[in-house]
């Protein structure tokens, strides 16, 4: 599948650089935003150690205030339609790694998950992201499963299909994880 186009978001500053870097190699269109996502728009606190050049640990606390840029995936699309700039196709591609705001993210893309023909979803599951969070990776499922139906799978035990019936942990070693949802 050949992508139109590429929209990625980094909140981190240090990060943003070697996204930027990255991305320039594309042979598509590339839009590369200094935000983080969630379910508002305004600005939040980023916490990350600075001292790391690829920080992926970084979260942001919503508390109101802070200098990090965020926005709602769905109001940036309303915002690319005004504008008439980058807009996201109708199969919809996300890379979640947003370090404790996946249910966040997906509820600020709503819309843009309902009304995408075709809607892929890699999210990365961290149980000590989770823990700090009071969330469980089928908490993430479900929020997605909201907007439309999805299948899950497992890439690190050959694409192994999440079983929604049981917790996920129950079908998988406690760990990090990269999980797929195609919607159905």
């Amino acid at each position: 599948v050949k992508l139109k186009n590429v929209v990625a978001f980094e909140p981190n500053p240090k990060s943003f650089e070697v996204l930027t870097v990255n991305l320039d190699n594309l042979s598509q269109p590339v839009k590369c935003v200094k935000s983080a996502v969630s379910n508002f728009d305004g600005f939040a606190t980023f916490h990350a150690d600075t001292e790391r050049l690829n920080d992926h640990e970084g979260y942001i606390v919503n508390s109101g205030e802070g200098d990090t840029v965020v926005i709602s995936l769905d109001n940036w699309q309303n915002i690319q339609k005004v504008s008439d700039e980058f807009l996201l196709e109708n199969t919809l591609a996300l890379k979640i790694d947003v370090e404790g705001q996946e249910i966040q993210l997906l509820d600020g893309a709503k819309a843009l998950i309902k009304n995408a023909h075709k809607v892929i979803i890699l999210i990365e599951v961290h149980p000590e992201v989770l823990a700090r969070t009071n969330h469980t990776p089928d908490d993430l499922f479900a929020t997605a499963e909201q907007y439309r139906e999805f299948e899950w799978i497992v890439p690190l035990y050959k694409n192994t299909p999440v079983n929604r019936e049981l917790s996920f942990f129950e079908q998988v070693p406690i760990g990090q994880y990269d999980i797929i949802g195609i919607s159905l």
